[in-house]
């Protein structure tokens, strides 16, 4: 097998093409992760992998893969990623449809 995936998320259900998951205790601030509008603190999943101790366990190393980001989650998480200097490598999301 080659690439292994890390589910990070707050609820029990995993989905099959997933190996790993990290469960994080889920924030009740109306979304699935993202940042405080007041604090730019984040929240939900956004917390364990744009926090600081995730951040500060790989200086210089991390470089973020984003997938069809475009939601309001996705887009703050891509901002904030090049605003701390990481590298990004943008994947289109593949049409649901199956088609080419």
């Amino acid at each position: 097998k080659g690439l292994r995936l890390l589910a990070v998320q707050g609820w029990d259900e995993v989905d099959p093409h997933v190996d790993f998951v990290h469960r994080h205790e889920e924030e009740l601030c109306g979304s699935y992760g993202g940042f405080d509008a007041t604090t730019g603190r984040p929240l939900g999943a956004t917390s364990v992998y744009m926090g600081s101790d995730f951040l500060r366990a790989a200086p210089g190393g991390l470089k973020v893969v984003t997938v069809g980001t475009g939601g309001r989650v996705g887009s703050a998480e891509m901002a904030r990623a090049a605003d701390l200097g990481l590298s990004i490598l943008r994947v289109p999301a593949p049409d649901a449809s199956g088609a080419d």
